[in-house]
């Protein structure tokens, strides 16, 4: 009796290790799913002009919408004239600008990070663009040219801004994660 009811469990255990590795092997093609047609990879992006053309206008809009220099009431330009008192506030105690404005700022202030994190995606974004316009083939030597110098130029404007708000910033040039992630913080005349 005893080795009946053995030779059932591992006749159970075989018949539910075989459906479990059916399972797994055939849920492949329900995680494999076409890109959808309104969005393109990395290396599309820079297969045509327009499409690189683009990129860089999501750069600066991004760069308007959120972050160091955007133009709504979370922007440095905003809240540093509430600081220094060019700006008068006159929101809730809650607005992130009251802590600008009643000298009370703190490191830990969720809009700091919101300024760092902000402008280092901005940075690795035209980072991105830039070595992929470079390695692109089918941008014109003009178009490559004026889309490498713009990129040359947002990149150094967000360090610039950076450099001048925290002081000595890591100098990120590059896209590879491998490299970014170990990089340390560089002397501002460095930057």
């Amino acid at each position: 009796m005893k080795t009946i009811n053995i030779i059932r469990l591992l006749i159970n255990k075989t018949i539910a290790f075989f459906i479990m590795t059916f399972a797994v092997v055939s849920c492949d093609s329900f995680v494999d799913i076409d890109l959808p047609e309104s969005q393109l990879t990395g290396v599309t992006v820079f297969e045509d002009e327009a499409t690189a053309d683009a990129a860089m206008a999501n750069i600066y809009a991004n760069i308007r919408d959120n972050g160091l220099l955007t133009g709504t009431q979370f922007g440095l330009s905003n809240n540093l004239g509430i600081y220094t008192d060019e700006l008068r506030f006159y929101g809730d105690t809650s607005f992130s600008s009251f802590y600008f404005y009643n000298n009370t700022l703190l490191a830990s202030n969720p809009l700091i990070a919101t300024y760092w994190n902000s402008s280092y995606n901005q940075i690795y974004a035209t980072n991105a663009l830039y070595e992929g316009v470079e390695s692109s083939p089918y941008i014109s030597q003009e178009d490559s040219d004026r889309l490498l110098g713009e990129a040359l130029f947002v990149r150094a404007l967000l360090h610039f801004y950076l450099a001048n708000l925290y002081g000595d910033i890591p100098y990120i040039p590059i896209t590879d994660y491998r490299k970014t992630s170990v990089v340390n913080r560089m002397p501002i005349k460095d930057v």
